[in-house]
């Protein structure tokens, strides 16, 4: 992941997108930014280069031949830490109603909404990122629906 980095400085701006702000009548640019607590969200990546770390979590760690990540921490990442919980050591875990097992991870700050989803049942993933924030449980509930008829796609 040569292109991605928590810090602007780093980063070819011109590469990214403009996050955007909905206030009605119209949208709203914001300028990029990051924040204090950057290891903690404000990664800025495309989503070729998550594609990247997500095959190698499907593939216990292994991406392009080579081992990024032990086979047993990729295990414990994907494993429940909590009785009755649904997180691992940064996924979300969770099974939906047709028995498919899934982890994955959203993130969100001022113009920009994101998500990875990974279907473990035949090893199959989403991403996605907008470049204007879930405000609305209408837009939410939108971009889990596309996410949805994605998955429904593959077999």
């Amino acid at each position: 992941m040569y292109n991605t980095s928590y810090l602007l400085r780093d980063i070819n701006i011109s590469n990214l997108a403009i996050p955007y702000h909905y206030k009605f009548p119209k949208y709203i640019p914001y300028g990029h930014s990051c924040y204090i607590g950057y290891p903690c969200g404000s990664i800025l990546t495309s989503v070729i280069e998550l594609s990247h770390f997500i095959i190698a979590h499907m593939n216990q760690g292994e991406y392009d031949g080579y081992q990024l990540l032990n086979a047993s921490t990729i295990d414990i990442m994907h494993t429940i830490q909590y009785p009755d919980g649904d997180y691992g050591l940064g996924w979300v875990i969770w099974t939906d109603s047709d028995n498919n097992n899934f982890y994955g991870h959203t993130g969100g700050d001022y113009g920009v909404a994101t998500s990875v989803s990974v279907r473990i049942n035949d090893e199959s993933a989403v991403i996605y990122f907008t470049n204007g924030e879930p405000i609305r449980i209408l837009q939410f509930n939108a971009w889990k629906l596309f996410e949805n008829v994605l998955f429904s796609y593959i077999k």
